[in-house]
């Protein structure tokens, strides 16, 4: 597989490329988010209804956070106290 890729090297260019189309230096990431708040609400309820997310150990955090998006769905006023906290990284932490 890795000759496939062109060699250690190859490989290793083409994470790069993937890392730099993926996450510019520019990034908005949680400001863009937060932007589209109200697109993303028109198709969460569908999606939380429909998809069942699994996962090993390590995606345990998110989905808490799934989990906890489905049990609050739909209340006007939601109690946010007990919100699964494993997902928010340094960067994301000022959202909080």
């Amino acid at each position: 597989m890795l000759a496939a890729a062109g060699g250690e090297e190859g490989l290793e260019m083409a994470v790069t490329t993937v890392t730099d189309l993926t996450r510019p230096p520019e990034d908005h990431y949680y400001e863009d988010l937060l932007s589209r708040y109200s697109q993303m609400r028109q198709f969460v309820p569908t999606l939380l209804r429909t998809v069942s997310f699994d996962g090993t150990a390590a995606a345990r955090p998110i989905l808490d956070a799934v989990a906890f998006l489905r049990q609050i769905e739909g209340q006007r006023k939601p109690d946010l106290s007990d919100t699964p906290r494993g997902v928010i990284t340094a960067p994301g932490a000022r959202w909080s």
